[in-house]
């Protein structure tokens, strides 16, 4: 499908579903429950996937960022990039680029965006360092747990030793988590948190 045929049909979709009452209330339904829910962004990929399951996939970022901040914009493209951490127990942190393509993507779209998937390769890192005792596993899954809520509380160390503790009856204090887990990041290269992030 060529560039002009699919940014007609974009511009269809937008003005069908910017008219649609229906979808105005049915997207303020999931905005309530989204912010209901403390920020479940689970939940909400799956109320939006339901949403837009007839519309093109590039649709469900826009129609997500509507929800988020009620402003709704056109697909810039036919493709899009993602860059996601994944961890393994065998293997430990591994983060990888991913290029989306959508049934109507063609050569000129990836064009568009490579000098994009160009900077993000260069965040790569060129060895994941695998291989780690039991106990640093569960320090690290008990981190990404305390991470992945949606209020960080003032303390991720206290939370991921109340976590150890509680869960496998390890018991590690504050400044002992602190070391464990800044040797960790050094080894995986995983950056620590910000202030930004805890907020």
């Amino acid at each position: 499908m060529n560039m002009d045929k699919t940014n007609r049909r974009n511009k269809n979709i937008f003005r069908t579903i910017s008219n649609s009452q229906w979808f105005m209330d049915r997207c303020e339904e999931i905005r309530k429950k989204y912010h209901e829910s403390g920020g479940n962004e689970a939940e909400l990929d799956q109320e939006v996937k339901k949403l837009a399951k007839s519309l093109p996939e590039n649709w469900r970022s826009k129609i997500t960022a509507f929800i988020k901040s009620g402003m709704l914009d056109l697909p810039d493209w036919g493709t899009q990039i993602t860059m996601r951490d994944d961890f393994d127990k065998k293997s430990g942190w591994q983060r990888g680029l991913f290029v989306q393509i959508f049934k109507d993507t063609n050569l000129e779209d990836i064009r568009k965006i490579w000098n994009q998937v160009k900077n993000y390769q260069k965040q790569l890192p060129e060895i994941w360092a695998p291989g780690f005792s039991d106990e640093d596993l569960i320090i690290l899954e008990a981190w990404k747990e305390v991470m992945a809520w949606p209020k960080k509380p003032r303390s991720v160390t206290a939370q991921v030793s109340a976590i150890v503790n509680d869960k496998h009856g390890i018991n590690l204090d504050d400044s002992d988590i602190r070391k464990r887990l800044s040797e960790i990041r050094k080894q995986l290269a995983v950056q620590k948190p910000t202030k930004k992030n805890r907020q």
